[in-house]
């Protein structure tokens, strides 16, 4: 719920003049109708117009010195029409603030949809953008993919015909001459998907942009959803906490009414109970006790719950004001972007007339661009020929390395793994032969170890029956006792009966003998139950004793037994250990079968390692005379390499300096296209703003009305300003304090300087005349004129930021009508 304050502005101690309250969410619901282009602001701002207009503006003029009969009437008047004046409704009030607040809202959401909109529309002329890319470098991959066969086909004669000079090479690598042509038309298509790869990574990146700002959007629209519901849940937990509260607080009171209930029933049965058993005595007692202490926990339960619904709604309050600064400031940075998109869309007005001369220079440097592309990928084509051919000599040289390093390696783990073998046989003779012995050992005692362990399972088997039986008897004597206790409740129930019956005869009877025959009656009925009660006491005394003696000789019982079980449990721990050790060796015995079965695998790996031994030696052979074809190679291929790294030097030198040109050229092009997108969407924007002229005419018609009720309102707030004013300090009142009996007002500092407020007879009222003065009786506040300088000044702070948006409304039309004045000149 939204705090509801005494007057409908800020108190005279607290004023700011940034302040404005209400007013301030007002300015900003029509500010945003007037940049949305909305027509029904106008109709909003008059209707609060219209409700300033009709507040009353009785003034509590207490500055004119006059007469007597003067003052008598005016203190009449006072008296009468008191309650008319200063009585608030705190409702209305509080209704009229949360509908400002739910308008502004509205309109807030309103002005982010036509937002969501704009954007969209700007994401759908993205995407066109980006399908005609898409088209274009489709077209440019058609167009690469045709000059690379050229080259291609071109390379192919070349090499031909140059074939017949090369004679002695040609022997010697039959295979590179046929390779280079593939590799030139691989290096190609690597290229071409590259560019491809690139182009697409762009595209990607626009349709990213594009979702971020539909992303960013929704969060928006979701954080002013948020805000809405956590004000209404807040609302709604205050409401909760408070009926809680009420409700914790009726339950403490019938909780404090059923002790004191539950006390008198207490004393009423001990008076009774001392007649009954002192068993009986002591187990009503103690349920009694035991009722109460649960009503004390509960009581104090009750009392912490309470202080944590306090904490609570102070924990609520608290999340509520956060809340509410939150809202405000998002609602000024909304007002804030709202007033930037105004500014952009005064400057895409100027802006217009560039976009043709853009245009002619985005297509020439298209033009440019496409030369450039042209011979870059001719430039690149011829280096990523000579890279492949170096690439697979530096490949060829690695791999011979890699097969020697391989060799060498595979020697030393066939040696090691040799040595690590003889040992684990020698190791695993020895434990074969003391795994043996112990598996000896370990059958002599399991024999024993079967016998003791049945003999243990038959006293087990005994003894659990004997418990089963005992068990039994116990649950006969547990049910036999909670019938007794059925027994009890039943006779106590009939004597709070007889007792209901004795006091409705009591009622009854008014005579004195029907109430001395009543009285006989009762003695000799209570004689009788108590007779009953002795005798089925005494037999309930001896079926207990009865019963403890039987429950005395179960429990020593299963004490013995329990001995019993103990020593049985120890001797069975014993044999699990001795079990235990058993499964251990066992499983010894199973490790050394299975390093027996190791031993014939190894004697298959002795095997293998000399067929691998003998591989080895062929491999070395061969490995041999590749090293001398090698060298020869190597010292051929040489010559060769020097000549091409040179013409790859060369060539690189003239890509960079191609690739230079062709980076700033790109860039020039972005920032060309940035700019024109951006002035293409804002133009789009502006005219979809442009109001049609009948609407236009309305606005300026309301504007007019507009001005004409804010003076009239203004004169009237400034002819009534001089009843609020002291006529010492001569400004507003702040902390006003009346004299009486002359009844004239000032501010609390400035009667502190004319003498001490609490000896009222040394102040001298400077207002009255020389011959009418009278010494002060009495200086009391005066609250009521307090509370209507407040609504004053709210009042003022209304009508300035009115004139504020009357000032803005007017400069809009200005720049409207100036606007069309200027584009011919353009």
């Amino acid at each position: 719920m939204l705090p509801a304050p005494v007057a409908p502005g800020p108190p005279p101690a607290a004023r700011e003049p940034s302040h404005l309250g209400v007013a301030s969410a007002r300015l900003r619901r029509t500010s945003a109708k007037s940049a949305g282009g909305l027509p029904q602001s106008t109709d909003a701002v008059e209707g609060e117009v219209s409700l300033v207009a009709q507040q009353p503006l009785h003034l509590a003029s207490n500055q004119e010195p006059g007469n007597g009969g003067a003052r008598g009437t005016r203190g009449s008047r006072l008296g009468s029409h008191r309650e008319e004046r200063f009585s608030f409704q705190r409702p209305r009030r509080e209704q009229t603030e949360a509908v400002t607040t739910i308008a502004a809202l509205q309109e807030n959401v309103a002005a982010l949809t036509a937002f969501n909109q704009r954007e969209k529309a700007l994401s759908a002329s993205l995407q066109a953008e980006v399908a005609q890319l898409t088209k274009a470098l489709k077209e440019l991959n058609g167009r690469n993919r045709e000059i690379d066969r050229r080259e291609s086909w071109r390379t192919g004669s070349s090499l031909n015909i140059a074939r017949p000079a090369h004679s002695d090479d040609v022997g010697l690598l039959p295979d590179i001459n046929k390779t280079v042509t593939l590799e030139a038309s691989t290096a190609a298509l690597q290229q071409h998907t590259q560019m491809e790869v690139s182009y697409q990574r762009k595209v990607l990146s626009l349709e990213n942009r594009c979702t971020h700002l539909m992303e960013n959007n929704k969060k928006l629209l979701t954080k002013i959803q948020q805000l809405e519901k956590n004000q209404t849940e807040a609302d709604v937990q205050a409401r909760t906490l408070r009926q809680d509260s009420s409700r914790l607080a009726t339950e403490v009171e019938t909780l404090n009414s059923t002790i004191t209930s539950q006390s008198a029933l207490v004393i009423g049965l001990r008076t009774t109970v001392h007649k009954l058993s002192v068993r009986q005595v002591k187990l009503a007692l103690s349920l009694h006790e035991q009722a109460l202490t649960d009503l004390k926990r509960s009581l104090e339960r009750c009392q912490s719950e309470l202080g944590t619904v306090k904490q609570r709604e102070k924990l609520l309050r608290e999340e509520h004001d956060k809340l509410k600064t939150a809202a405000s400031h998002e609602k000024e940075a909304m007002m804030s972007k709202i007033l930037g998109f105004q500014q952009r869309l005064q400057q895409s007005d100027v802006a217009g007339g560039d976009v043709e001369t853009l245009d002619l220079l985005t297509k020439k440097l298209q033009k440019e661009n496409a030369a450039l592309l042209v011979d870059l990928e001719t430039s690149q084509s011829h280096r990523s020929q000579l890279e492949t051919r170096v690439r697979q000599l530096d490949q060829l040289s690695e791999e011979f390395l890699q097969v020697k390093r391989v060799m060498e390696t595979e020697e030393n783990e066939l040696q090691a793994e040799l040595t690590a073998k003889q040992q684990a046989l020698d190791t695993s003779l020895q434990h074969q032969k003391d795994t043996e012995l112990r598996a000896q050992q370990a059958e002599e005692q399991r024999g024993s170890a079967t016998a003791n362990e049945e003999e243990l399972r038959r006293l087990l088997e005994t003894r659990e029956g004997e418990i089963e039986t005992l068990m039994q008897k116990l649950v006969q004597l547990e049910g036999e006792l909670e019938q007794q206790t059925q027994r009890n409740t039943g006779l106590l129930d009939e004597l709070h009966q007889v007792k209901g019956e004795l006091q409705g005869m009591k009622l009854l009877s008014q005579d004195e003998t029907v109430q001395a025959l009543q009285k006989a009656r009762q003695k000799a009925a209570t004689h009788e139950a108590l007779t009953l009660l002795n005798e089925e006491k005494s037999a309930l005394e001896d079926q207990l004793r009865i019963v403890q003696e039987r429950l005395d000789a179960g429990q020593e019982a299963l004490l013995d037994e329990k001995e019993a079980k103990k020593q049985l449990t120890a001797a069975l721990e014993a044999n699990a250990l001795t079990v235990e050790q058993l499964r251990k060796e066992n499983s010894e015995l199973r490790a050394r079968a299975a390093q027996r079965e190791l031993e014939g695998e190894q004697a298959d790996t002795v095997r293998g390692l000399e067929s691998l031994r003998s591989e080895h030696r062929e491999l070395r052979q061969s490995h041999d005379t590749i090293n001398t074809v090698y060298k020869a190679l190597v010292s051929r291929e040489k010559y060769k390499t020097e000549a091409f790294q040179n013409q790859v030097r060369l060539l690189q030198n003239e890509n960079g300096e191609l690739s230079a040109k062709l980076e700033g050229f790109c860039k020039d092009l972005v920032k060309e296209r940035q700019v024109v997108d951006a002035q293409t969407l804002e133009m789009a924007e502006l005219n979809s703003r442009v109001l049609s002229p009948d609407v236009i005419r309305l606005l300026r018609k309301t504007q007019e009305s507009l001005e004409q009720t804010m003076t009239a309102l203004m004169e009237a707030e400034h002819a009534s300003e001089s009843s609020f004013t002291c006529l010492q300090c001569v400004q507003l009142f702040v902390d006003p304090m009346t004299l009486a009996p002359c009844g004239h007002t000032y501010c609390a500092a400035c009667l502190a300087k004319c003498g001490a407020v609490d000896v009222p007879h040394t102040i001298s009222c400077k207002m009255c005349e020389a011959e009418n003065v009278r010494e002060t009786e009495c200086v009391f506040p005066n609250h009521a004129l307090a509370d209507l300088t407040a609504r004053f000044v709210f009042r003022q702070q209304s009508l300035a930021s009115l004139t504020s948006m009357c000032l803005s409304l007017r400069n809009g039309f200005a720049n409207r009508t100036s606007t069309p004045q200027l584009r011919p000149t353009q």
